[in-house]
């Protein structure tokens, strides 16, 4: 019984929940691999995703269609690129358009990979829960800098939902500040948002030609009801 007991209060029964794993035979340690999952899901939840979307993958990401397949390949072109346009001026992702194509599942599986397997520092931005904690905090300057910091400063920002349900002039004014300290310093972005491209300019001369000058290479537009799979499911 007791032994069972053991059993049932351990998780890993290869390094009894240390970590680590001795080698006798070379007198060493050595990580186990348990211990380097949770370190990544540790990191992936220091992103900002929350449990259900942190399981999004490229693997259950199936194109129904040829202009979702081209939105795909343009999120996985960028992945494979990264670490040679890093450092350049068109070093972001834009994907923009209709509701339900599959952005965010897409950028989820970015963060999920860039994480996890390239070790780099992402932060998620879902841009309505951020733009309202910004300006709850806008009048206290102490809290306000250290969130936006966070926005301006990261390894990698995505920002998810680009304006949704609408913007004001204050809005514009916060993501102006992380837009163009990010643009300055050569800091790459991930976007989805439902607007395209030329809304985005008309919205904000500024912020959408930041946008299409760093995402150029990667840079993906679509509508129309075919792509969007809620949609499908229900057709079908």
């Amino acid at each position: 019984m007791k032994n069972l007991q053991n059993l049932e209060s351990t998780k890993c029964i290869l390094c009894n929940d240390t970590g680590w794993i001795f080698n006798k035979e070379k007198n060493s340690y050595s990580q186990c691999n348990c211990s380097k999952t949770k370190i990544a899901i540790e990191q992936l939840a220091a992103t900002g995703l929350g449990p259900i979307a942190i399981k999004k993958s490229f693997k259950d990401f199936e194109p129904w269609n040829l202009q979702v397949k081209k939105m795909k390949d343009t999120a996985t072109n960028y992945l494979l690129s990264f670490n040679r346009i890093k450092e350049q001026r068109n070093n972001s992702l834009a994907l923009l358009g209709d509701s339900g194509v599959g952005k965010t599942h897409l950028m989820v599986a970015l963060i999920n990979n860039f994480v996890s397997k390239q070790n780099v520092k992402v932060v998620y931005m879902s841009y309505i829960d951020a733009i309202t904690e910004l300006k709850q905090n806008v009048l206290n300057g102490e809290v306000y800098q250290r969130i936006i910091r966070k926005y301006k400063n990261a390894e990698i920002l995505a920002v998810d939902d680009l304006f949704k349900n609408g913007y004001t002039e204050s809005d514009l004014r916060i993501m102006s500040e992380i837009i163009n300290h990010r643009y300055i310093n050569n800091l790459p972005m991930m976007f989805s948002s439902e607007y395209l491209l030329k809304d985005l300019i008309d919205i904000d001369k500024a912020i959408g030609g930041r946008i299409k000058e760093m995402s150029q290479n990667y840079l993906y537009e679509i509508t129309g009801v075919e792509n969007n799979y809620r949609m499908k499911k229900s057709d079908e």
